[in-house]
């Protein structure tokens, strides 16, 4: 089952993840989204607010490394909020690369077509 969240979830679509997350809870959750800090702290909020122990899907370092022409450079507050999230010990390998390559991708860069 895919569900479109658009970003961050609202309280009717929490709900409904944590209502299937009763009924299922041996099932497999991912989270698709951008490779950036915002991606990340989506996942995150995700994560926090529904209990649910949701994973990255397409979200790591061999993604970008496949990927690496359609990546852009790091701009604004990227740093900081990557910087942040390395601090709390989550998605070391993947940010590292992000900014040692300084780097992001945007899902929508991704092609299905492989």
């Amino acid at each position: 089952m895919l569900i479109y969240l658009g970003g961050y979830h609202n309280t009717i679509r929490r709900d409904f993840l944590k209502f299937l997350y009763q009924k299922y809870p041996d099932k497999k959750y991912l989270h698709f989204g951008d490779i950036d800090a915002g991606g990340f702290y989506i996942l995150e909020h995700l994560k926090n607010k529904t209990g649910i122990p949701f994973e990255p899907y397409m979200m790591d370092k061999n993604v970008l490394k496949q990927h690496h022409e359609q990546t852009i450079p790091l701009q604004g507050n990227d740093r900081k909020r990557l910087n942040d999230l390395l601090n709390q010990r989550k998605y070391i390998d993947t940010i590292t690369y992000m900014l040692e390559n300084d780097i992001k991708l945007e899902q929508e860069q991704l092609s299905f077509e492989e």
